[in-house]
């Protein structure tokens, strides 16, 4: 018996539904997907070179989709791109097995690549945000102080207590433990996460959320989006360690 397929479009996404739809037509039950920072501004040369057809694009002034419908996969690609960020990019695949949506994969992250990384004394930071259609973030390069030249700035007593932190933070943070920084405005929690990320650039990356009442809100759905995202995010980038950071209550775990 044939099973129909149908979406509620109320508060969702159209184009994902489109992926969906045409993934189960042509019986690609094996995805594969990854977010990453790219120097591109435009899909329009990757679409050229994949030579898919198009089975929906649609177009703004900060973000690109598009699904396409290729020989051995259907891809959806979406490219976000916000004044003062990096452009990035979000990709999945749909194949008939792991191996050719993994293959798949590799092809697109080869054709976009992966933007250079930051000047030295600049740390990316991603920034969480709930919108209509569920978590999203948006990525943007900062500058950052080496823990030398910002630890004058503490007293020897906090500086003492943040030093093996901010030398070592993937050893501090091992085995699920929580670092919890509090104080009045202007104390230096940023400073000290910004040194951090820094001093850490190899072993750790940062994430911020915006609103973290709503992460913590009624909502299960977003908060579940950004915890399994950090995973996914911190496993694939393994031996990385991931840092969160709500906008008011800091935390690094």
């Amino acid at each position: 018996m044939k099973t129909r397929i149908g979406y509620d479009l109320a508060d969702g996404d159209v184009l994902s539904a489109v992926f969906i739809a045409r993934a189960l037509e042509r019986a690609l039950r094996f995805g594969a997907s990854d977010r990453w920072v790219t120097d591109f501004v435009t899909l329009d040369h990757l679409t050229r070179l994949l030579e898919g057809d198009v089975v929906i694009e649609t177009r703004t002034d900060v973000v690109e989709r598009v699904v396409l419908d290729l020989q051995h996969a259907v891809v959806s690609i979406v490219l976000e791109r916000r004044h003062g960020t990096s452009p990035a990019a979000f990709i999945e695949v749909h194949a008939a097995s792991r191996q050719a949506a993994t293959l798949e994969l590799a092809r697109l992250k080869e054709l976009l690549p992966r933007a250079d990384e930051p000047h030295p004394n600049r740390i990316q930071v991603a920034f969480w945000y709930q919108c209509p259609n569920g978590a999203s973030k948006i990525y943007r390069d900062l500058e950052a102080s080496s823990w030398p030249r910002t630890s004058p700035n503490y007293p020897v007593r906090t500086r003492r207590v943040l030093e093996p932190l901010v030398t070592g933070a993937a050893a501090v943070v091992a085995r699920g433990r929580l670092i919890l920084l509090h104080g009045p405005p202007g104390t230096g929690k940023t400073s000290a996460l910004r040194s951090l990320a820094l001093e850490n650039s190899e072993s750790v990356l940062v994430e911020y959320v915006l609103d973290p009442e709503a992460l913590f809100g009624r909502d299960a759905g977003y908060f579940a989006n950004v915890v399994f995202s950090c995973w996914r995010t911190a496993t694939s980038c393994s031996p990385r360690t991931r840092s969160t950071a709500p906008a008011r209550g800091w935390r690094a775990c």
